[in-house]
């Protein structure tokens, strides 16, 4: 009876032995497909146990050890846990890695086990084995040690453990400098896109200057060639700034351009393209034909003079305003409808000045 006894206890340890190097391979397997983090401590957590392992737990220095360059005290660093069960203590509750105990805090290295894990004065049997790559240690796992007593399951588990959390953490790392990249690329585009936006707009005004200007119109001009459309350029040039700024100074003088460049944001359309050319010279641009101009010049006269009967300053607004159309039939291209209003506007302040 006692060796019918021995040979059927050793039978079910071989049997349960065999099954516990089956359910090994088999996490093996499992955790080899998995790069995060919270996916492999729950593979852990759902197969540990069936490999036969009643206690285990895993935690990661708050940086990575290497023992050839960092004479750092390992009491000096702290080990944040990623999983941890107790088959047999009911009142532990399982940890993961998404954290299902309150802040998950780390812990100092030196006392190995987290918080909780393990009763003071309790005895047991535990494999403690480092994760680690090369020379390199960035943790450590814990598996305690049942019956029968095979340890070839636990150094399987440990290394394959080891080697797929380098790889989590390397992949962590990717995932961090591609985060990192794709954040400097925007910060550089917006940068980019905020020099190329002040490279096209006039610092005083808001208005787009000559260079914004021909870019924006130019377009505009094709559309119009396209849609058989007439489009207008009016050329206006503030008269008297040189008189402002030599009587009331400079600050009087930017304050006459600045509240030019608001009354033909209002005379003119959100969709026409304004500019200042430069000193006193602006240029609007606009899908309109001959038959719309005195409408426009009317409209802007009456913005001028209600500005400068209720403005207070002791200077006035005056413009002299030239304009060139380009019709399907013309064709004119950007350079000669500026040329054109040009010439006219300056007709117009010469005749200004004649009859003063």
């Amino acid at each position: 009876l006692v060796e019918e006894s021995r040979s059927a206890l050793a039978f079910r340890e071989s049997v349960q032995q065999y099954f516990n190097h089956l359910n090994a391979e088999r996490l093996v397997s499992r955790i080899l497909l998995d790069l995060s983090r919270e996916r492999l401590s729950s593979v852990l957590l759902e197969e540990l146990p069936k490999a036969g392992i009643r206690s285990a737990f895993a935690s990661l220095y708050d940086k990575p050890l290497n023992y050839e360059l960092d004479g750092e005290a390992l009491a000096e660093r702290r080990l944040s846990c990623l999983f941890a069960y107790d088959l047999t203590d009911p009142a532990f509750s399982p940890i993961s890695a998404q954290g299902n105990r309150p802040g998950d805090p780390s812990y100092p290295a030196g006392l190995l086990y987290p918080p909780g894990f393990r009763k003071p004065g309790e005895r047991r049997d535990y494999v403690i084995m480092p994760l680690h790559h090369a020379d390199e240690e960035y943790g450590v796992i814990v598996q305690e040690v049942g019956e029968p007593r095979d340890g070839t399951r636990f150094d399987t588990i440990g290394q394959q453990v080891s080697a797929v959390f380098k790889r989590v953490l390397i992949e962590e790392e990717r995932s961090s400098a591609v985060v990192e990249l794709k954040s400097t690329l925007d910060s550089l585009n917006l940068a980019n896109e905020k020099l190329y936006g002040l490279s096209r707009v006039d610092e005083l005004t808001g208005l787009l200057n000559r260079r914004g200007f021909m870019e924006a119109a130019g377009q505009n001009l094709s559309l119009a060639a396209r849609m058989g459309s007439d489009c207008a350029l009016f050329f206006m040039d503030l008269d008297g700034l040189k008189r402002i700024n030599d009587t009331y100074g400079h600050q009087a003088g930017d304050k006459a351009l600045s509240s030019l460049s608001d009354i033909l944001r209002h005379v003119f359309r959100a969709t026409d393209t304004l500019c200042r050319l430069g000193g006193d010279e602006f240029i609007a641009f606009s899908l309109i034909g001959p038959a719309a101009l005195p409408m426009v010049q009317s409209r802007l006269d009456e913005a001028i003079s209600a500005f400068n009967k209720s403005s207070g300053y002791p200077w006035e607004l005056s413009l002299s305003v030239g304009h060139a159309f380009s019709t399907p039939a013309t064709h004119l291209g950007l350079d000669e409808l500026l040329k054109e209003a040009d010439i006219e506007a300056y007709r117009v302040k010469l005749k200004k000045k004649s009859g003063r």
